[in-house]
C-alpha cells in the first residue's frame, strides 16, 4: 500500500509539473510551441534556405538555422527513428542532406545562438496542434489527470472553428484540412459538441477529391485513419459516415497489405495503429489495452500526423508525457493485481469457485471489468461490478446445466421472498452470495436514511433477473417456442448486462418512487439498448450450442420463421439488428442529457465488454483466448526503448584524393562537422552510395540495406570543413 502511495504522489507530482508548464503564459496557445519543438527538419532546413531581404549572406530565418546547428540527434542524423530507436524513419536521409545544405549554404558553425522556439511568422495552425495533443493525452490513457485541460482545450476550438468561415480548398491543403475536420469530429462528438459528418465527408460530394485521394493514397494514409476513427461514432439517420467508413477502410487496407514498404506519410507507429485500428473494432476495445498499445506504439518512435510537413509531438515535453503514462500504466496494474486477488479471496469465501461445476469466471471478471473501466482510480465501482458478473456466472450457470427443476422453483422463490429458508446445498450457496453482495453494495453507495429505497431497488433487479432465468428453463424443458418479441423481452433481461452495470451508478439513489418487490423497475433508453445489444451480440455465437443443448436463441428463431434462409442470412439480419441499435446507443452515450456521464459512460463500458466477448467468437466461454490480454493487462510491464548507441565516424573518408591538401590546410579553422548515420561506400562509376545498417536480424522487410541505396554525387561530401 505504501509503494502504491509512493507511485501516485510521483505521477500527481509529475502531471503538475506538466499543467505548470503548459500554462505558464496563462493560456492553451503556448503549449503549442512546448510540444512541437520542430515542424521537421526537412521543412526546417528549407526554411533556413530563403535568404534576407536586405542581407543576401545571411538567412532571413535565423533561428530555422540555429535550430539545425543544435538540432542534431546523437547518431549524427536529423529526421526521427522508428522500433527499437536503430531504425531511422524513412523521411530521414532527405531530411538530413537538406539540412546539410542548408548549413553549407551559410557556412555554419555551432558557436550560434541557443536555439529558440519557431518564429510565429512560419505557419502553424495552433488548433490542429490542439487536437493532436488531445489526441495524444487521451490515446496514452491520461485524460483522467487533464480532464479539465482537454475540456478548456476543445472549448476553444470549437468556438475558433465556429467563427472561422473556410476558405476554397486547394489541393494543397486537402491532406491537411481532412485530418484536421475527422479528428476534430471524432473529439468533439465524444465530448458531447453537437456536430455533424458533413463537416469531415465532405469529400464524398466531391468526385475530383475523391479521385486524387485514391491516386494518392500513401498521401492520405493518416488523414484516412482519422476519418476512419471518427466513423466509429454514427448516430442514427447518419448515412454518410457508412459511406465513408467504407472508403476510408479500402485505402487503409491496401496501405496494409505493403506493410513494411517505406512510406512517407506514415511512421511505423502510426501503420501498427492502423492495423489495429483495422482489426479491433471500437465498439469491443478494451480502454486500458487500447492504452498500452498507444503508449507502446509511441515509445518506439512518434506517432507522426501523416506527412513530413506536419507538426509531430515530440521532445522533452513529449518524453514526459511518455513517462507519466508508463508510470500510470504500471501503477494501475499494481493497484488491479492487489484488486483481484481480493476478488479470488472473497469467491472462495463465499464458495462461488468451489462450485464444481460450469464456468468459473472470476479472473475473467475482474479483468474486463478492470480493462474496460471508464474511471481507473475507482475502486468500488470495479469490486460491485465484478462480483455482480461472478454471481450472474455462477447462477446462469446453475440454471442451465446443474440444477433440477424443483432446486430450481425453490431458489427463485427464496430469491423472490429474500429468505433462504429451505435452501440447500448451491441454491443456499447462490443466494448466501447474493445478499452478501445486496448488504456490501448497499452500505457502500448510501446511508441509513436511503436504505430501505436502495435495497428494495437492488433486490427487485436481481429478482427480475432470476425469474427470467426460469422462464427460459421451463422454454426448454416443455419445448415451447416463444416469438422473437417474447423471445428477446426475456432474453434482454436473463443476460444479466443491466444487473451487472446498474449497481455501479447512481441508479439506485435516484430520486423514485419506492419499489415493491412485485412492482417493475423504469430503466432508461440507454439500458434498454445496452440490454438488448448484449443479449443479440450473445446470440449470433451462441446458436451452435445452444441448438445442441435444446435451447432457444435469437438467431435460431428467425431462422424457424424463415426455414427459406440460411443460418448464416439468420446471423446477418440478427448482426443489422446490432448495428441499428448500436447507432442509436451511441447517440444516448454522448448526447443524452437525461442521465449524467458516469452513468453513460458505464453503459459503454458493459456494452463494449460484451461486443468484445462474442465479436469474433464465443471468448467468455474459452479458458484461453484470452490469456495474453490478462498478462498484458495486469502483469507485464511495458517495455521501454532502449537508448540507441551512438554509430561509429564512418571508416571510408568522404573526401576525394584531391581535396585532401585542401581539408588538411582547413583542418585548424573553426569546421561544423555533420556525420551522416549511413555507411558510405564507392561505386565503380565514381559516385558514393549510403548504406545504412542493418537493423533487424534476419528481417524479411522490404525496407533494408537495397531498397535504402542513395547515390550521390562524389563532390558532395557529408563532412562539410
Amino acid at each position: 500500500m505504501e509503494s502504491s502511495f509512493k507511485n501516485l504522489i510521483s505521477i500527481q507530482s509529475l502531471v503538475s509539473e506538466v499543467k505548470k508548464e503548459i500554462l505558464c503564459s496563462g493560456d492553451y496557445d503556448n503549449m503549442v510551441h512546448i510540444f512541437v519543438s520542430h515542424c521537421s527538419a526537412y521543412d526546417m532546413a528549407w526554411m533556413a534556405k530563403i535568404p534576407h531581404q536586405e542581407n543576401g549572406n545571411s538567412p532571413k530565418i535565423e533561428n530555422c538555422l540555429n535550430w539545425i546547428v543544435k538540432g542534431q540527434k546523437e547518431g549524427r542524423f536529423y529526421g526521427e527513428t522508428e522500433q527499437d530507436g536503430n531504425l531511422l524513419s524513412i523521411d530521414a536521409l532527405p531530411a538530413t542532406l537538406a539540412c546539410f545544405v542548408a548549413l553549407k549554404t551559410w557556412n555554419a558553425s555551432q558557436n550560434h545562438n541557443s536555439i529558440e522556439k519557431v518564429p510565429s511568422k512560419y505557419p502553424i495552425d495552433g488548433d490542429l496542434v490542439k487536437l493532436c495533443i488531445v489526441d495524444h493525452l487521451q490515446g496514452l490513457g491520461l485524460a483522467e489527470h487533464f480532464g479539465e485541460d482537454i475540456q478548456k482545450i476543445l472549448a476553444q476550438v470549437y468556438s475558433n472553428q465556429r467563427d472561422y468561415n473556410n476558405p476554397e480548398r486547394t489541393e494543397t491543403d486537402i491532406v491537411r484540412k481532412l485530418f484536421k475536420d475527422a479528428l476534430s469530429f471524432r473529439l468533439m462528438r465524444m465530448q458531447g459538441y453537437s456536430v455533424t459528418p458533413g463537416s469531415f465527408c465532405w469529400f464524398l460530394h466531391e468526385p475530383e477529391i475523391m479521385a486524387y485521394i485514391e491516386q494518392n493514397s500513401e498521401r492520405f494514409t493518416s488523414a484516412m485513419y482519422n476519418v476512419y476513427r471518427a466513423t466509429d461514432l454514427p448516430f442514427p439517420r447518419e448515412a454518410e459516415m457508412e459511406e465513408a467508413r467504407i472508403f476510408a477502410r479500402k485505402l487503409l487496407e491496401n496501405i496494409s497489405t505493403t506493410y513494411g514498404n517505406p512510406n512517407l506519410f506514415c511512421s511505423k507507429g502510426l501503420q501498427n495503429m492502423i492495423k489495429y485500428e483495422l482489426n479491433v473494432p471500437w465498439t469491443a476495445r478494451l480502454n486500458h489495452l487500447y492504452h498500452r498499445k498507444w503508449i507502446e506504439e509511441s515509445i518506439t518512435g512518434p506517432l507522426c500526423f501523416g506527412m513530413p510537413s506536419f507538426y509531430g509531438l515530440s521532445g522533452p515535453m513529449n518524453k514526459k508525457l511518455l513517462q507519466i503514462a508508463v508510470e500510470n500504466y504500471e501503477f494501475r496494474q499494481m493497484i488491479y493485481r492487489r484488486e483481484l486477488e481480493e476478488l479470488k479471496g472473497w469467491s472462495k469465501k463465499l464458495r462461488l469457485s468451489e462450485m464444481g461445476f460450469g464456468r468459473e469466471k472470476t479472473v475473467y471478471s475482474y479483468f474486463v471489468t478492470a480493462a474496460s473501466s471508464c474511471f481507473p482510480l475507482n475502486s468500488i465501482m470495479r469490486s460491485v461490478a465484478a462480483k455482480a458478473a461472478i454471481i450472474v456466472t455462477v447462477a446462469d450457470d446453475f440454471y442451465d446445466m446443474e440444477g433440477s427443476l424443483t432446486q430450481l422453483e425453490a431458489l427463485t422463490d427464496a430469491i423472490r421472498r429474500w429468505d433462504s429458508r429451505g435452501l440447500e446445498g448451491h441454491g443456499k450457496t447462490i443466494f448466501d452470495a447474493l445478499d452478501d453482495f445486496v448488504n456490501e453494495t448497499v452500505a457502500c453507495f448510501c446511508g441509513p436514511q436511503e436504505r430501505t429505497k436502495v435495497v428494495t431497488k437492488l433486490r427487485y433487479l436481481w429478482i427480475e433477473t432470476f425469474e427470467s432465468w426460469m422462464v427460459e428453463r421451463r422454454w426448454s424443458l416443455t419445448g415451447y417456442k416463444p416469438s422473437m418479441e417474447e423471445y428477446l423481452l426475456t432474453g434482454m433481461i436473463s443476460i444479466a448486462a443491466h444487473t451487472i452495470a446498474l449497481p455501479t451508478t447512481d441508479f439506485l439513489t435516484e430520486n423514485t418512487t419506492n419499489k415493491s418487490p412485485d412492482s417493475k423497475l423504469e430503466y432508461h433508453g440507454i439500458t434498454k439498448l445496452l440490454m438488448s445489444i448484449s443479449r443479440l451480440a450473445n446470440d449470433t455465437q451462441s446458436y451452435e450450442k445452444e441448438k445442441l443443448d435444446g435451447k432457444l436463441n435469437y438467431v435460431l428463431l428467425h431462422s424457424y420463421k424463415n426455414p427459406s434462409t440460411s443460418v448464416a442470412d439468420s446471423v446477418a439480419y440478427v448482426r443489422g439488428i446490432i448495428q441499428d441499435m448500436r447507432k442509436e446507443f451511441v447517440e444516448h452515450v454522448y448526447m443524452d442529457g437525461d442521465v449524467n456521464e458516469s452513468f453513460r459512460h458505464i453503459h459503454l463500458s458493459i456494452m463494449k465488454v460484451f461486443q468484445m466477448f462474442f465479436e469474433s467468437a464465443n471468448l467468455f466461454d474459452s479458458e484461453t483466448a484470452l490469456v495474453d490480454e490478462i498478462q498484458r493487462a495486469l502483469y507485464v510491464p511495458i517495455v521501454h526503448k532502449p537508448k540507441p548507441e551512438p554509430l561509429l565516424r564512418p571508416s571510408v573518408p568522404l573526401t576525394s584524393a584531391n581535396n585532401v591538401k585542401n581539408v588538411k590546410k582547413k583542418k585548424n579553422k573553426d569546421v561544423t562537422e555533420i556525420l551522416a548515420r549511413f555507411r558510405p561506400v564507392t561505386r565503380p562509376s565514381g559516385n558514393i552510395g549510403f548504406i545504412r545498417p542493418l537493423f533487424v536480424k534476419n528481417s524479411t522487410s522490404y525496407v533494408g540495406r537495397e531498397r535504402m541505396n542513395v547515390n550521390a554525387p562524389m563532390q558532395f561530401n557529408l563532412c562539410f570543413i
